[in-house]
């Protein structure tokens, strides 16, 4: 992988994806780098192309907290940390705050925590450290770390292990629709609320118990 493949690696940019009828799509070469162009990168210049590459895999490092962070219900609840080796007897503050607003609060020294990754750059030495954490609620929490000079927050979801299912006893199954791929004689090749009460009444009846439906924004 060249930098400018790792480039459109970085940034997310894909090279092939599966349509909605599991068709295999290539996207051209040529819209990648117009990706790259339009967010501020230059494709031609192999230097910049570089320190971007390199700035890119270093930001996760740089940062204490990832913006965000699932955790899944029954799992062991922790959070990693990055730091740098000059903060690593370094006290720091953390806390939780929950959905409804009730905090969790305690200090750490990154030393003393479970280390579980390291990056270098520039002679300089990175530590991952797993910080654990008290059960909390499922929902959307927010955690905050800090010490007199530096603060940073991110969110922090505790998801249930599976969806909810009713009655466990009794397998549910349904379809999954994108609204847009509705087709019928009077749409005008998308699909409408009026196709979308169409497959509802189709789908009830053959005992579907369910339409995962995307996308349905503002």
């Amino acid at each position: 992988m060249n930098n400018l493949e790792r480039l459109l690696y970085l940034r997310g940019v894909s090279a092939e994806y599966f349509n909605y009828s599991g068709e295999r799509i290539i996207v051209p070469h040529r819209d990648r780098l117009r990706f790259l162009e339009e967010t501020g990168y230059d494709p031609q210049d192999e230097q910049s192309v570089q320190r971007a590459v390199y700035e890119l895999d270093a930001r996760p490092w740089q940062s204490w907290l990832k913006p965000l962070y699932i955790v899944t219900d029954g799992d062991a609840e922790h959070l990693d940390i990055c730091v740098h080796s000059d903060e690593s007897q370094t006290p720091l503050n953390w806390r939780v705050t929950s959905e409804t607003g009730q905090q969790t609060t305690g200090e750490l020294v990154p030393a003393e925590l479970r280390e579980v990754g390291e990056y270098y750059i520039e002679g300089a030495r990175y530590a991952a450290c797993r910080l654990p954490l008290p059960t909390l609620p499922i929902g959307y929490h927010q955690v905050a770390l800090w010490h007199s000079a530096r603060r940073e927050q991110a969110q922090l979801i505790r998801a249930p292990a599976r969806c909810f299912d009713g009655d466990s006893r009794r397998r549910l199954w349904g379809v999954i629709c994108q609204l847009y791929t509705l087709r019928s004689e009077r749409n005008w090749g998308i699909g409408d609320f009026s196709d979308l009460r169409e497959l509802i009444e189709l789908s009830a009846a053959a005992g579907v118990d369910l339409i995962a439906l995307n996308p349905l924004h503002a």
